[in-house]
């Protein structure tokens, strides 16, 4: 993002203590790599069942091509959306300001250090640490990480607290956790 963006998206008299963007990961990283491949093989197997019930059906009721025609589609939703979330969440850019933290990507977002109650640093096995923020989100595993990363921020309607929020690949951690830590 453009430095008058996030400026622009500023209160009047909030700084920016720290900044950085998401690390650069290899798709096939582990533990994305076992969880992508464990539903590309569940999707390809349904796939295959419902090409096979299609064969065998077709002819007794024409719907059911209809029906396995949906179900490929649903399937290859699932296998691509992996794709798209890596590339997504490799887009965003972090912010720690004296207010709040702020994630930038297509749009953004930002929860006050105040609505942040429960939160963990987590490293998976690649050594890339992750901020989970909110009670649906700090006991999520390793796997869940990127995918997690590229959904928006989400709090609690009956508290204003953070339920899920998630900072994917952040770079200089010491300095992050630093910044992070004396604002929640």
């Amino acid at each position: 993002m453009e430095t008058e963006t996030i400026n622009d998206y500023l209160e009047k008299d909030e700084r920016i203590l720290w900044s950085g963007k998401s690390v650069k990961t290899s798709f096939m990283d582990k533990p994305y790599a076992i969880n992508f491949i464990i539903k590309l093989v569940i999707c390809i197997a349904l796939t295959l069942l419902v090409v096979i019930i299609c064969i065998k059906n077709a002819e007794a009721n024409p719907k059911v091509i209809g029906v396995a025609l949906i179900m490929i589609a649903i399937n290859a939703y699932v296998v691509f959306r992996n794709i798209k979330d890596k590339r997504d969440v490799e887009k965003y850019e972090y912010y720690l300001t004296d207010k709040r933290v702020i994630s930038f990507s297509r749009y953004p977002q930002s929860v006050e250090y105040k609505n942040i109650d429960k939160y963990r640093f987590a490293d998976d096995e690649n050594g890339i640490t992750t901020l989970l923020m909110g009670n649906s989100t700090i006991k999520k595993t390793a796997s869940s990480y990127r995918s997690l990363g590229s959904y928006p921020f989400v709090p609690d309607p009956d508290t204003g607290m953070i339920s899920r929020a998630v900072l994917f690949g952040i770079q200089d951690v010491e300095r992050f956790k630093e910044i992070f830590e004396s604002h929640v």
